[in-house]
């Protein structure tokens, strides 16, 4: 697909046309770009866009399109070339191509065109087994949970027959004045003996 590009000042050169002349201007722009012809419209595509022959002597008056032996060339410079377009074309087909035949080989089985980032299957090495089964090296021993500090360190440190005061916010007390969970003072004078 191509796309019709008006510059930011195409309605400056365009403010004295008429609305037939700008509407067959644009027109025959989206004709060129749909058929490549690089800005090269002939007599009988200007039949397919032109609204009437007043609008296309308004545009050649303008500038903006040139008369050729067979038609008109239209000012192209904001548009892109026929070539571009065909590169394009041809690059997204075969990018297309490469993934429904990597597609289709992952679907079969077949990792060796799979990428291993995203591939679990897939080898980065070629020459060795693909039922290898992959070890896994820690970069670092996991931690184990910390003991013994921080506000929860008197609940921690508890032994099971210990008696566990409850504050009135009904958390346990880690010290006369505080609860486990950091409650408002207040709340905290102990109330209640319980043994856990």
């Amino acid at each position: 697909m191509t796309w019709t590009r008006l510059s930011d000042n195409y309605d400056g050169t365009t403010v004295n046309l008429s609305d037939a002349a700008f509407r067959t201007d644009v027109q025959g722009l989206i004709w060129c770009n749909r058929n490549l012809t690089d800005g090269v419209l002939t007599q009988r595509a200007v039949r397919l866009v032109s609204v009437t022959d007043a609008a296309v002597e308004e545009l050649v008056d303008a500038g903006m399109w040139t008369p050729t032996a067979d038609g008109y060339q239209l000012d192209w410079s904001e548009q892109e070339t026929a070539e571009a377009v065909r590169k394009r074309r041809d690059h997204t087909a075969a990018r297309n191509r490469e993934y429904r035949q990597r597609k289709d080989a992952h679907a079969g089985g077949d990792h060796a065109l799979c990428d291993p980032r995203f591939c679990p299957d897939a080898s980065s090495d070629k020459s060795r087994d693909a039922s290898r089964t992959p070890s896994v090296t820690l970069s670092r021993p996991v931690p184990s949970p910390r003991r013994g500090r921080g506000p929860r360190s008197a609940a921690n440190k508890a032994v099971a027959s210990d008696p566990v005061t409850i504050g009135a916010c009904g958390h346990p007390m880690i010290d006369a004045t505080h609860c486990e969970r950091g409650c408002h003072a207040s709340l905290v004078s102990p109330t209640i003996e319980e043994a856990r």
